[in-house]
C-alpha cells in the first residue's frame, strides 16, 4: 500500500501519515516498507522502535496481537496510555489487570492456594473479596517464601527474557498492593529489609527492572511503611535510592 500511495500522493510523507491511521494488518506493507515502520535499532523487549508517525499504529498492535509477550502488551499499555480509543468493542484490548493476571498464572505456586487467591485480588483490585483465611495465609508466606520464589524467575535472565516476561513489572505492582493494604501491615519490616536487600545486589536486576519503572509505587510504599514502621534506616536508604534514579519516558 505504501507504493500505491506513494503513485498517487507522490509524497511519501503524507503517504506515511495517512497510513498511519489505519491498523497495522491492513497497511498491506512489503519487506521493502519495514524502514518506513521501524528505525534501524532496537529498543524495549529487543523489539524494533516504530517511526514517530507510526509509534500508536505499532504499539496497539503489539497490545492487541495474541501472540504477543505479556511484557511487551503492559509496555504498549504505558505507550498509549491505556488507552481504548478506536477500538471495536467486539475485540477491546486487554488491560492491565489482565495482563499481570496472566503474568501470575505462569508463575503461582501450586502449593499456595490461598496466597495465590489474594493476590489474584489484589492486583485487580478487589480487596474486599479476600478472606481473613487468604490474608492469614499471604502474611505468613509473603515475605519468607513468595517474594523470593517470584524474583527467582528475573536472576540470570537476559535482558530481552525479563523485559517480554513482564514479571519485573508484576513485582512491582504486588509489592505496592501489599505494600499499602491495612491487612498486611504485619509484612512490612520484612518487606523494608527485602526491598533493601536486593537494591544492594551487584547484578542491579531489581534495581533496573522492578524499581526504575515503578519509583511512584516504590514512594508510595514507603510513605504507608513511615506511619507503621520503626525502620527509618530502611525508609533512608530506599528513599536516597528512589531519588536517584533519573525518569526515562516511555
Amino acid at each position: 500500500m505504501f507504493a500505491l500511495l506513494d503513485s498517487i500522493i507522490g509524497i511519501r510523507v503524507i503517504s506515511d501519515l495517512i497510513l498511519s491511521y489505519l491498523p497495522l494488518e491492513l497497511i498491506g506493507y512489503t519487506d521493502g516498507d519495514i524502514s518506513r515502520l521501524y528505525q534501524n535499532i532496537n529498543g524495549f523487549g529487543g523489539l524494533g522502535i516504530p517511526r514517530y508517525v507510526f509509534t500508536r499504529t505499532i504499539w496497539m498492535d503489539r497490545l492487541c496481537n495474541p501472540d504477543s509477550p505479556h511484557g511487551i502488551r503492559l509496555y504498549a499499555l504505558r505507550v498509549l496510555g491505556e488507552t481504548k480509543e478506536d477500538v471495536s468493542e467486539e475485540s477491546p484490548p486487554p488491560n492491565r489487570a489482565s495482563i499481570l493476571k496472566d503474568i501470575f498464572i505462569s508463575i503461582q505456586q501450586p502449593s499456595h492456594s490461598l496466597c495465590n487467591s489474594a493476590i489474584r485480588k489484589l492486583i485487580s483490585s478487589q480487596q474486599e473479596n479476600i478472606t481473613n483465611q487468604e490474608y492469614e495465609y499471604l502474611n505468613n508466606h509473603f515475605c519468607s517464601q513468595l517474594l523470593n520464589i517470584f524474583y527467582g524467575h528475573l536472576n540470570m535472565r537476559t535482558y530481552v527474557e525479563i523485559t517480554q516476561s513482564g514479571i519485573g513489572e508484576f513485582l512491582a505492582q504486588l509489592i505496592y498492593a501489599v505494600g499499602r493494604d491495612e491487612r498486611c501491615t504485619d509484612v512490612i519490616e520484612g518487606l523494608l529489609s527485602w526491598i533493601v536487600e536486593k537494591i544492594g545486589e551487584d547484578t542491579g536486576t531489581f534495581k533496573q527492572y522492578v524499581v526504575a519503572p515503578n519509583v511512584g509505587k516504590f514512594k508510595d510504599v514507603l510513605n504507608t511503611a513511615e506511619t507503621i514502621s520503626d525502620n527509618s534506616e530502611a525508609i533512608e536508604t530506599i528513599r536516597d535510592h528512589l531519588s536517584s534514579i533519573t525518569p526515562t519516558p516511555s
